[in-house]
């Protein structure tokens, strides 16, 4: 009995020693879009720290916006986490307004370096170690190329004269529509 509850253990240690980390950061990031989403809804953000994204389309049937619509959602561009705030179409434009996300990015970051922890960096050269060398010239012969060589849509016929093939050869018929 003793044995089943150690090994339970030991999976679940083992099991939060790869998941858990991943499950924790997830549960900031929900708490961080749950947290931004209620401050963004009641307008307590800094209106200096936004910015504004303008944005031509032209769609057919879309009418113009009088006002501000609030959104939801995020982005990343250039390494930086954006969260948007509010939105309006007038005038062929999309006008979106956004702010910084620190913590997001924050959040962005420590996932990739539990990420990378995952990683074996036990080597310290930069390319590939003598043993990865070896291995692979060991299974791995000569250099090979794959040439590709297309050249359309091609058919082949072959030609048979009658006195020559002993092989049926039977056409499928074509069935016509009735003639009234």
């Amino acid at each position: 009995m003793q044995k089943r509850i150690l090994s339970a253990l030991l999976i679940v240690l083992v099991l939060l020693n790869t998941m858990g980390y991943y499950f924790i950061i997830a549960g900031f990031e929900l708490r961080n879009d749950v947290s931004a989403s209620n401050a963004l809804d009641v307008d307590n953000y800094d209106v200096s720290s936004t910015v504004t994204l303008r944005i031509p389309i032209a769609l057919p049937y879309q009418y113009d916006n009088a006002d501000f619509m609030r959104v939801e959602g995020k982005f990343v561009h250039k390494g930086e986490s954006y969260r948007l705030i509010k939105q309006k179409y007038a005038n062929d434009t999309l006008t979106v307004i956004c702010i910084k996300d620190e913590a997001d990015q924050r959040i962005r970051k420590a996932l990739a370096d539990v990420a990378f922890s995952y990683v074996d960096s036990t080597s310290d050269t930069q390319g590939p170690s003598e043993t990865q060398s070896l291995f692979i010239k060991e299974y791995l012969g000569g250099v090979r190329t794959l040439i590709t060589v297309t050249t359309g849509w091609v058919m082949e016929f072959r030609f048979h004269p009658a006195g020559q093939s002993h092989e049926d050869i039977s056409l499928p018929e074509i069935p016509h529509p009735p003639r009234a």
